[in-house]
């Protein structure tokens, strides 16, 4: 009896040394296990996020430099006094690499905040106590190495924010290819969005700032789809090449990746363009988790773009808490630096990108406090929230500061507010703003494709209005936008306030945009020359 007692004592103290992580992630209903693939002989590349420190101080310098009343606006930090600031201790660091020493891993590397290690999926099934599969993307028709549960040592793990690639599915938003609504009765081009918007024939190049394009699980550009674009509706910008590229781009352009480079180069015309592409695996076939690595590669570049359009997102609960809090420690660690995050907000409006649901569904990244989301617009004269548009309230991040007078204001004034069992109003409201999101003219792989929805049109136009703003501001001697949500809210008078449409889902109608700020515009479309001006007026 005493020896069975003793075995039992060992095998519960050895469950409860281990602590799970990241246990509230899910994974979309688009990612299916291909049970015809085998993890065998594949290699992995896992990170470690090991646990900043200051993360208050942080969240208060941003704030202080971002708000436009503030004596320390536009104060940009550089990266090593960032890293001074939330660099972990070193003993964080060392029970981690002692951790993988005991599985052999010796080839580990540490920058800003993470330690990577390329190992076998063999290795890190064991380093995780976790089971790798194959997953297939039912639309994408791309694969991926994911793990549904993970595990770490508690002394390892009192250091870690998560590990990747392990729970986190990848998911970028998807693009129609002949509109949404049945208000979608124009084309959208460069010369029309920039008459729309206010921007006529006003091209950057009054510094050497730069606006960066994002792609993710192989969305890949073609430039001779992008001159034949410029041929046909910019040819002001014909002959000129993407900047640069950083990472893949193969073979077979993707709407995504052409729609994004076509809109936010010609919106931003004059600003020097760069593709930022990650696969979710490197040269080699390492798997890799792309929305993390574009973070990791975007901390470890010395001058990066200064806007960054992305057009990738999911619900926010198939993220894991750990992930979503550590991406925006990113967020703000960059933002810091000078850099804006746009994102799309989504295109299923109030309700989820998986399917049917029963309360609203906020959209992730886009309902980060540290990003500014971009809802979709459609017809004009006047423009009308499209109904694709995602917006509503975080059931995570609380209402920020800056927008408590705007969103208090929404739903104390609003004529219709939906049932508020089905949405957490003291959530952290959003998209913030809105640009056309219906109707764009792409061409991809040699063909014109004449009507292009969704809010990943809208965010490189909005993307592609800031770079002209932080051109004008760079070129005048003064710092870059940066984090972009203090402004904005304390100068609605910039943007086109849009008062009519809504975003169902759910089986409700959604919400119904109105006079100021509401969750399915933001406070508008860009209005160029009032930002600009308001722009140029900041220290």
């Amino acid at each position: 009896m005493t020896l069975r007692l003793v075995v039992l004592s060992a095998l519960v103290s050895l469950v409860l040394s281990r602590r799970y992580l990241e246990t509230d992630a899910r994974r979309g209903k688009e990612w299916i296990v291909d049970s015809q693939s085998s993890v065998e002989g594949k290699f992995i590349e896992l990170t470690f996020a090991v646990k900043h420190r200051n993360i208050e101080e942080l969240k208060h310098r941003l704030i202080d430099i971002s708000s436009p009343k503030s004596e320390n606006y536009g104060k940009l930090l550089s990266l090593e006094d960032i890293e001074n600031i939330v660099r972990p201790p070193a003993e964080s660091f060392d029970a981690v690499s002692s951790y993988l020493r005991e599985f052999g891993v010796y080839n580990i590397s540490i920058s800003s905040g993470f330690l990577r290690a390329h190992v076998a999926v063999r290795t890190a099934e064991k380093i995780l106590s976790a089971t790798y599969r194959t997953y297939m993307h039912s639309r994408l028709g791309q694969q991926t190495l994911r793990c549904e549960e993970y595990s770490l040592p508690t002394t390892v793990a009192d250091h870690v924010d998560f590990v990747a690639p392990t729970v986190n599915f990848p998911r970028p938003l998807r693009v129609t290819y002949n509109g949404v609504d049945s208000t979608d009765l124009q084309q959208n081009t460069p010369d029309s969005l920039r008459e729309l918007y206010g921007l006529g024939s006003t091209m950057g190049g009054k510094s050497s700032t730069r606006q960066g394009v994002t792609a993710f699980l192989h969305q890949y550009y073609s430039e001779a789809d992008l001159q034949s674009f410029y041929n046909q509706y910019f040819p002001q910008l014909l002959g000129t090449p993407i900047a640069e590229v950083l990472g893949p781009n193969g073979k077979g352009a993707g709407v995504e990746a052409s729609l994004d480079v076509e809109y936010m180069s010609t919106l931003g015309a004059g600003v020097r363009t760069e593709f930022w592409s990650f696969a979710g695996r490197q040269p080699n076939n390492t798997e890799n988790e792309p929305f993390l690595d574009w973070l990791y590669v975007l901390g470890n570049t010395s001058d990066p773009p200064l806007v960054f359009s992305t057009s990738y997102g999911e619900d926010e609960a198939s993220v894991s808490s750990e992930y979503a809090s550590r991406m925006n420690e990113e967020f703000m660690k960059n933002s810091l630096r000078g850099i804006s995050f746009i994102f799309a907000s989504g295109d299923s409006g109030v309700g989820s990108a998986f399917g049917p649901c029963t309360t609203f569904t906020p959209q992730y990244p886009a309902d980060s406090p540290y990003v500014t989301s971009v809802g979709a617009t459609t017809s004009s004269n006047p423009e009308i929230g499209a109904q694709l548009s995602s917006g509503g309230f975080s059931n995570r991040w609380r209402r920020p500061a800056w927008q408590d007078f705007a969103v208090t204001e929404y739903l104390s004034t609003a004529s219709y507010l939906p049932d508020p069992e089905l949405y957490n109003s003291t959530g952290r409201g959003f998209p913030d703003v809105s640009a056309q999101g219906t109707g764009y003219v792409v061409i991809n792989n040699g063909m014109t494709l004449p009507s292009v929805a969704g809010t990943s049109c809208s965010s490189p136009t909005f993307g592609g209005i800031v770079a002209m703003l932080n051109d004008a501001r760079i070129g005048a001697g003064k710092s870059p936008m940066g984090f972009l949500n203090p402004f904005i809210y304390a100068h609605p008078e910039v943007f086109n306030d849009v008062t009519s449409g809504n975003n169902p889902g759910c089986g409700s109608d959604g919400f119904q945009a109105s006079e100021g700020w509401d969750p399915i515009t933001g406070y508008g479309t860009p209005n160029f020359p009032a930002m600009l001006k308001a722009a140029m007026l900041l220290p």
